[in-house]
């Protein structure tokens, strides 16, 4: 047997003992059989620290375990901590067992405290303490917060900001003290924020709220007004942002503003006050902003005759994100004759413009909405000229068709959201598929099965490009889809929403497509379901005349005339039996067959839901009407009439 054993892992922290309490060792090992060996270890910490022929001591279990200590000065990353266990055995040369990792010393965490501000008054500078700190690391210096990326930020809540200076009082190992100077324009209670950062990367951040008041002698007041709502990247002028009186009448005034978005302070244009304004001055000014946001406006108005008569307010103007413009569906014509599936790589879809000007790529984001179910994201990229942007994704199209219509949503980090308009449909598949997967979205719902192996898809492709395929291929393929159990339980779901608006259930399901299967009729399904009980208690109200109403409405697409109501009203009244015997009489007739007819060219509004109806999209011609009624009514079932119109040339050339 020989030498084997671990580390154990700790995570150091700059100025703090590691590893830290309550673990003293740093590596455990065992050497089993052994009973006459004598160890040492020398650890070395990656730091340039060693601990050399430390005595390791037995751990709990068995085995021994290597005690050892040590305190990073600083933080730091890239070391590489070591074990090394020695092994002595008297008349044996010795044996030696290395354990090593890399290592990441941590900086300490820091701790704030607010320095409670006393009020300040408008118009005088503070300068002073504003936080006091802690670093968790006892030798933490003061070069940690004055060197590299180490310092004081204070926002001082009126949309100032500026650097604090950090001193160590106490001198290395003592704490911190921020200090910042600062002039308020205006009265009101302020939040101040200060966030210290450590060169390592630790950060604290603390509050404090401070209390301007107005001298007592100040005769100015100042009223600041509400700027309307901006658009960032849009000027504005000659807006009014204060009104002020001044007890020193006849005096003139001088205006400062501050837009709160860190741009210089600007002259704002006095109009004096005077008995044709009330004696009320008025501020006015323009500004852009380059952001939107919301941002404090701070007024302050100067009495020129008595310079220290000042007065501020403030008020908070909302800015909003600039609309995205010149919004263009690039998605161009392709070919009505592809390979399935089609992938598209690094496809242009849209280009757009910020009216506020190029904002950094990663400040939008795009979704692209592929026609086919499938949302994916877009890659927004800054054109060559500086002005435009551009969208690009890819997919895969796996299912064929003809209507994928591609659209592009883009959205600004600010807020602002535009999609493009509607385009050029992209064709999938060829047109062989394009048919297949249309049928199979108008016969049942959904889009056909491409797997295993091709699916349905395959095998139909294959059918009905065939060389020995019949003429009439497309329309036989539509007969073995309508022969399926899955149209045939759509297809009575579909008569139970629209009739009785509910699903069937399962066993009105098996019940009905057994009668089809035995040679029962579509317009005997539905005379069964209008003539129920529950068709005639749910749609009627268990009333016959309405019945007969409604009957009619269903069948015919009209309400039922008087002389239909008063023929029709013994055959309403007197049972399930006589009202389903009355209704499939009424689907039959000349005019009912025509509506059916009229459903499967372009859907009625109260024909059945798909999968029956709106094959061609258009209204039938009369005759079509003709044609399809006369054959209906020697007997030729509904299956055929779809098979002949969806198998159709005309349908064929629509996908």
């Amino acid at each position: 047997m020989s030498l084997s054993g671990q580390l154990v892992p700790f995570s150091p922290v700059e100025g703090i003992s590691a590893p830290p309490p309550p673990q003293t060792a740093v590596a455990t090992f065992t050497d089993p059989g052994v009973t006459n060996a004598t160890y040492l270890a020398d650890i070395t910490w990656g730091d340039g620290s060693q601990n050399l022929n430390v005595t390791p001591l037995p751990a709990n279990g068995g085995g021994f375990q290597v005690p050892g200590s040590h305190t990073y000065s600083d933080e730091m990353g890239g070391l590489t901590f070591n074990v090394l266990i020695k092994k002595f055995v008297p008349g044996n040369p010795p044996v030696s067992l290395s354990l090593s990792q890399g290592l990441t010393v941590a900086d300490a965490n820091l701790h704030s405290s607010s320095a409670s501000i006393p009020n300040q008054a408008e118009g005088t500078q503070f300068s002073g303490l504003v936080a006091r700190f802690t670093d968790d690391n006892p030798t933490a210096p003061l070069s940690d917060f004055s060197t590299g990326t180490g310092g004081a930020t204070i926002n001082w809540g009126d949309g100032t900001v500026s650097a604090g200076t950090v001193s160590q009082p106490s001198g290395t190992g003592g704490g911190f003290d921020v200090n910042g100077t600062h002039t308020y324009a205006a009265k009101g209670n302020f939040t101040i924020s200060v966030q210290i950062n450590d060169k390592g990367g630790s950060i604290t951040t603390v509050t404090d709220m401070v209390t301007v008041i107005r001298p007592l002698t100040d005769p100015i007041t100042t009223t600041a007004s509400q700027v309307p709502n901006q658009v960032e990247g849009a000027a504005f002028a000659n807006v009014t942002v204060a009104t002020f009186v001044d007890a020193n009448v006849g005096s003139t005034h001088t205006a400062m503003i501050s837009w709160g978005d860190g741009s210089p302070n600007t002259a704002g244009t006095v109009t004096e006050p005077a008995a044709g304004n009330g004696f009320m001055g008025q501020v006015t000014g323009g500004h852009t902003y380059t952001k939107e946001g919301q941002f404090q406006i701070t007024v302050s108005v100067t009495d020129n005759l008595v310079p220290s008569n000042t007065d501020g307010d403030f008020k908070t103007v909302t800015v909003n994100d600039a609309p995205l413009v010149n919004v263009i569906n690039d998605v161009q014509p392709n070919n009505n004759n592809n390979p399935l599936p089609l992938t598209v790589n690094n496809l242009l879809t849209a280009t757009f413009s910020d009216q506020a000007g190029p904002e950094p790529a990663n400040n939008y984001t795009a979704t692209i909405n592929w026609g086919d179910g499938n949302i994916g994201a877009g890659q927004v990229t800054l054109d060559a000229n500086n002005v435009t942007f551009s969208v690009r994704g890819s997919h895969v199209y796996k299912i064929p068709g003809n209507n994928y219509t591609i659209t592009t949503t883009i959205m600004d980090n600010g807020g602002s959201q535009a999609t493009t308009p509607a385009a050029n449909p992209v064709f999938v598949g060829s047109q062989v598929e394009r048919f297949i997967e249309q049928a199979y979205l108008d016969l049942l719902g959904r889009d056909v099965d491409v797997a295993p192996n091709g699916g349905a898809l395959a095998f139909w492709r294959n059918y009905l490009t065939s060389p020995s395929a019949p003429p009439n291929a497309r329309g036989l393929m539509v007969l073995a889809i309508e022969g399926t159990p899955e149209y045939r339980g759509k297809l009575i779901d579909s008569y139970f929403f629209t009739y009785l608006k509910r699903h069937a259930d399962g066993n009105a399901i098996s019940i009905f497509s057994n009668y089809l299967a035995a040679g029962g009729t579509f317009e005997g399904i539905k005379g069964i379901i209008i003539g129920s009980d529950e068709y005639f208690a749910k749609r009627a109200n268990n009333n016959p005349n309405a019945f007969i109403n409604v009957l009619f409405l269903d069948t015919l697409g009209r309400p039922a005339d008087p002389a239909a109501q008063q023929n029709l009203f013994s055959y309403a009244a007197g049972g399930a039996a006589k009202r389903t015997f009355l209704a499939q009489a009424v689907i039959t007739t000349p005019e009912g067959l025509a509506y059916i007819v009229k459903g499967y060219f372009n859907n009625q509004a109260l024909q059945p839901l798909p999968p029956l109806g709106a094959y061609l999209h258009r209204q039938a011609d009369q005759g079509a009407i003709n044609f399809y009624v006369s054959i209906l009514q020697r007997g030729v079932r509904d299956e055929l009439v779809i098979a002949d119109i969806v198998g159709s040339l005309e349908y064929f050339n629509r996908v």
